[in-house]
C-alpha cells in the first residue's frame, strides 16, 4: 500500500482520487468535532463551505432535527446551535440529529475532495480506527491535512504523521516524502497535547479559553468511530 500526504488541501482533480482512500485530517478541531457528533448519535453531519450556505441548507431542511454548527475565527457563529468545541456535541444535544457544519478549514479540506469514491475522516481521537478502516479498504491512500487559511499546521501534520505509523504497524507500506516527513515530526513530539502547544493554532486556541478541547482531542484512540462522507453527508459507515 502507498500512503501520501497532502500538506495542505490542493485543487486534485478528481481522477487523482481514483481507487484511492482518501483520509482528511483536521484535528484541532473539526474532525475531532464530526467523530465525536456521530460517536453521540448524530444522524448525520453536512459540511458546507460557508455560513449563508449553513443557514440556506437548514432552511430548506425546515426541521427542529437540524442544528446549525461551526466556527469562523475558532468562535461559534452568531446565530449558530453550536460552536467547533467537540465538548458541545454530547448525547442530549445531537442524537438523532442533522447538523449542517461549516468550519473555517475543515469542511473547506473536506469539500476540496469531493469527488473521492471513499473519504474518512481521522484524528488523533480515532487513528487505531482509522489504521483498521484503512487496511481494510486496501487501497493507496492520500491524507489530506486541512492547514490552517490555506497553509502548513503543525498539528495535522503530526496526527497524519502518527496515522502512517499506526498504519505501517499493520501492513507493508510504501510512503511517498512528505508522508515520512509527516512521520519525523510526529515523532519529535512526546505527545500530542505537546504538539497542540507548540503549535501556532493551538495557541491561537488557548488564547481563546479553549484548553479543555485541547486536551480532549489529545485522547489518542478515545473513539472506534470512523465517519465516512457519501452522498454530500458524513455517516458512519458506507
Amino acid at each position: 500500500m502507498k500512503i501520501d500526504v497532502n500538506l495542505v488541501p490542493t485543487s486534485t482533480e478528481v481522477w487523482g482520487y481514483k481507487n484511492k482512500t482518501i483520509v482528511v485530517i483536521d484535528v484541532l478541531r473539526a474532525s475531532s468535532t464530526i467523530i465525536t457528533a456521530l460517536e453521540f448519535g448524530a444522524r448525520n453531519i453536512v459540511p458546507v463551505l460557508s455560513p449563508d450556505e449553513a443557514v440556506g441548507l437548514k432552511t430548506r431542511y425546515d426541521s427542529e432535527d437540524v442544528l446549525l454548527g461551526g466556527e469562523r475565527g475558532g468562535l461559534k457563529i452568531q446565530g449558530f446551535d453550536l460552536g467547533n468545541s467537540p465538548l458541545e456535541y454530547t448525547n442530549d444535544v445531537v442524537n438523532g440529529k442533522t447538523i449542517v457544519f461549516t468550519t473555517t478549514n475543515g469542511t473547506k479540506a473536506i469539500r476540496s475532495a469531493n469527488g473521492a469514491e471513499t473519504l474518512l475522516i481521522s484524528a488523533y481521537i480515532n487513528l487505531a480506527a482509522t489504521a483498521k478502516k484503512v487496511v481494510e479498504l486496501g487501497n493507496d491512500t492520500l491524507i489530506i491535512c486541512a492547514g490552517r487559511q490555506g497553509s502548513f499546521s503543525l498539528e495535522d501534520a503530526a496526527c497524519a504523521g502518527t496515522l502512517c505509523a499506526t498504519i505501517g504497524r499493520l501492513i507493508s507500506i510504501e510512503e511517498t516524502d512528505s508522508a515520512k516527513a509527516t512521520r519525523m515530526i510526529a515523532a519529535s513530539y512526546a505527545s500530542p497535547l505537546d504538539v497542540f502547544t507548540a503549535s501556532e493554532h493551538g495557541q491561537h486556541l488557548l488564547s481563546l479559553g479553549f484548553k479543555e478541547d485541547l486536551e480532549y482531542a489529545a485522547n489518542v484512540n478515545s473513539c472506534d468511530t470512523v465517519p465516512f462522507f457519501i452522498g454530500g453527508h458524513l455517516v458512519l459507515e458506507r
